[in-house]
């Protein structure tokens, strides 16, 4: 009789080797459909909460200008910023395979280049950015977090599945083979807080907890520097102010809520005194039911009552780093403020990284969990 430890399982990995198809292609229930099943109150705090954003969110704008010469801050200041460098990496990943023009778009930035961007001056106070890394620009956007004055407060984790690549193991080994020493399968976006928002004192600008810090989803056709859609949703829901700027932004970037500024833009449609018209006077919802005046969204006793509250500081905390230090688990933190039917995984998984009251997002790329929970078989 075969012993349990010899048995033959699902080895993803060496199906990998054989095929090229990633492992995470089969992690189960990743899409906006069913990512919450089983899980009704959780959806129902989605719904609602997209259903307001949409009610408050803006028709898009967007400015097609030169950002190495156009003077950013004549377009005020903003409460997020979600910035997608042309980083190197974009364009050595795929040599030579890109027409003329996609090679011009994929056209590298320096990191003084990027750093001499006025992030600071174009920011309000407190404010948020989103700052996308690649794989191989972790310590740069660091960097560029200090220049401008923000701390890192998050990670966000692009885990690519090649569910429609139709020959992955030829699509690496054009990308990466001359270059990597471990498989890319994934780039980060790091989140940068500036002012005083805290988690556990229930800021007025901010739903935390909502979401995770990983988003799976497939990665686009070879040259294209498309990110997930469901990074904006993530910002929407989580940030309550709603003056928000894209930059290096493109065609398929524009979107209701969002002021988007490239220089790969087919055109323009900015009209400041417009668009600051959107924002003017006091007030969010329900005393505003739609996208014209008050920088806040606003909420709804529905979404409070079933958002998930942060955590209260203990007076005395001895040993705040224990759980970091030892690995282990915090025993569910948030003291009760869970409402009924929030996902266990997110309660019992919630693990301390640098301050376990200052996470934004559930920090799911720390939690520990096994082959058998999130593949199918």
């Amino acid at each position: 009789m075969m012993e349990a430890s010899s048995a033959v399982k699902n080895d993803y990995n060496q199906y990998f080797v054989e095929t090229g198809e990633r492992p995470q292609n089969f992690i189960r229930d990743i899409t906006a459909e069913t990512k919450y099943n089983g899980y009704p109150k959780v959806k129902k705090l989605i719904e609602k909460k997209d259903e307001l954003i949409r009610k408050r969110n803006h028709p898009p704008m967007f400015l097609k200008t030169d950002l190495k010469t156009f003077d950013l801050t004549t377009l005020g200041k903003f409460d997020v910023v979600l910035i997608d460098p042309p980083w190197e990496e974009y364009l050595t990943r795929v040599h030579s395979l890109v027409t003329e023009i996609e090679h011009e778009k994929l056209r590298p930035w320096s990191f003084d280049e990027i750093s001499n961007l006025p992030i600071g001056e174009i920011t309000d106070s407190p404010a948020f950015i989103f700052l996308w890394v690649g794989s191989e620009s972790l310590d740069l956007g660091r960097a560029l977090f200090r220049k401008w004055g923000f701390k890192r407060c998050e990670d966000i984790v692009w885990v690519k599945t090649n569910k429609n690549t139709k020959n992955p193991r030829l699509d690496y080994n054009l990308q990466y083979s001359q270059k990597t020493i471990l498989q890319r399968v994934k780039e980060h976006c790091l989140v940068g807080s500036k002012g005083d928002v805290s988690r556990s004192s229930e800021s007025p600008y901010i739903h935390a907890n909502i979401d995770t810090d990983v988003i799976v989803e497939e990665e686009p056709p070879l040259g294209s520097t498309k990110k997930p859609t469901e990074i904006y949703e993530i910002i929407e829901r989580f940030c309550l102010r709603r003056k928000r700027l894209e930059l290096f932004g493109e065609d398929h970037n524009i979107r209701p809520g969002w002021l988007t500024v490239g220089t790969t833009l087919s055109s323009s449609d900015y009209d400041q005194r417009l668009y600051e018209s959107w924002f003017e006077g006091p007030g969010a919802y329900p005393q505003i039911t739609d996208f014209r005046g008050g920088r806040e969204i606003g909420t709804t006793q529905e979404i409070e009552s079933l958002r998930p509250k942060s955590p209260k500081k203990k007076e005395e905390d001895p040993q705040p780093n224990q759980g970091m230090q030892t690995g282990m688990m915090i025993e569910n933190p948030m003291q009760g403020g869970f409402p009924p039917g929030f996902p266990a995984f997110q309660q019992t998984s919630y693990m301390a990284t640098e301050d376990p009251y200052m996470n934004y997002l559930f920090p799911v790329s720390y939690t520990h969990l096994t082959l058998p929970t999130i593949y199918s078989v």
